[in-house]
């Protein structure tokens, strides 16, 4: 529902898309998941490999976290997102929505219990918020760099 009140950068909808711009659009899609796999492998190394409560609400709460705030960055593959179309108010209000619903997932008693979490101290959520907010903005640098690589090529 909130897709469709978003705008787009107005050089995505210029004109119709080559298979040379989706071959482009596949190799970097590739390479920003092989990114975001050794990112992620890293952070879980990171957390531990021990299945604690602590460490599952953690790696939830990140890869949630990661995953609504990449929305953001993919909406425009050649402009950072900071310096494309806005996202609407809808859009932006639906990921704001689900972090908060991710978060009340860990610290709600029954979910929690049923999910087998416990609640992060607020140190924790600062420093998964950093390192979330980190991995976007390394994401989008490498988005960039990627789209201009294969455009180039």
């Amino acid at each position: 529902m909130t897709v469709f009140s978003d705008s787009v950068d107005p050089e995505e909808v210029r004109k119709p898309q080559t298979v040379k711009h989706i071959k482009s659009i596949l190799k970097t899609s590739l390479g920003l998941g092989a990114f975001t796999a050794v990112f992620y492998l890293i952070f879980f190394l990171y957390v531990g490999i021990h299945a604690t409560p602590l460490t599952q609400a953690t790696l939830f709460l990140f890869y949630n976290f990661t995953q609504l705030l990449v929305i953001i960055s993919v909406r425009s593959k050649r402009n950072f997102f900071w310096r494309g179309t806005k996202p609407s108010h809808m859009l932006l209000c639906a990921i704001a929505m689900f972090i908060i619903v991710s978060a009340a997932l860990v610290y709600v008693p029954f979910t929690a219990g049923v999910m087998g979490f416990a609640p992060l101290p607020f140190h924790d959520i600062a420093i998964l918020s950093c390192v979330a907010v980190t991995f976007i903005f390394l994401l989008d640098f490498v988005k960039v760099a990627m789209c201009k690589f294969f455009e180039k090529a």
